[in-house]
């Protein structure tokens, strides 16, 4: 451990000695770049850079460097958003059910405000799609041939669980507040 700042002049002998004998691979050719892109698996790696002056005479630095993915996609689909809707009214119910039992409106207050806070916005939902839809009409159901992604279409099924969490919760907090 160095104190002061003092430099350490041997943190290249030890990082070299990391390294097992033959392990060394150039990655490129001399150039005047100070930069190096190219694909690398994930992991860490000993780069070793070399400078030679008008002389010949070569300096050399050792860096440790991690690898990891520069991007990483997460997908979200309509039927994706559509699950996530159902959980989050499955789990607030519960909460909703404690501050019942409570009887109290002082302990009720946390957990209605999480649910309220973590309500996704309904502005996001398709909930016209489904009403409009009549069964006699020869098309699909519109929740059954949705897009992959864009606003999901809400079955009727969930839109009555949602006005119905949606009532539960003005009532729970009809209750805290008189």
């Amino acid at each position: 451990e160095l104190r002061n700042f003092d430099q350490d002049i041997l943190t290249d002998q030890r990082v070299s000695a990391l390294v097992p004998q033959n392990a060394m691979v150039p990655l490129s050719d001399w150039s005047q770049s100070p930069t190096l892109a190219l694909p690398l698996k994930e992991g860490m790696y000993v780069f070793e850079g070399r400078a030679r002056d008008a002389t010949g005479l070569e300096a050399k630095k050792y860096v440790v460097a991690w690898s990891h993915p520069a991007y990483q996609e997460t997908v979200v689909t309509s039927y994706d958003r559509i699950r996530h809707l159902e959980t989050y009214m499955r789990q607030s119910r519960q909460a909703i059910l404690q501050v019942r039992a409570f009887n109290r409106g002082s302990v009720s207050v946390v957990p209605v405000c999480a649910a309220v806070f973590a309500l996704p916005s309904m502005y996001d939902y398709d909930f016209m799609a489904m009403i409009e839809w009549n069964a006699a009409s020869p098309e699909p159901m519109p929740n059954l041939s949705q897009p992959i992604y864009g606003a999901p279409i809400v079955s009727r099924e969930t839109r009555n669980e949602v006005v119905t969490f949606l009532f539960d919760i003005m009532g729970v907090l009809m209750d805290i507040i008189f």
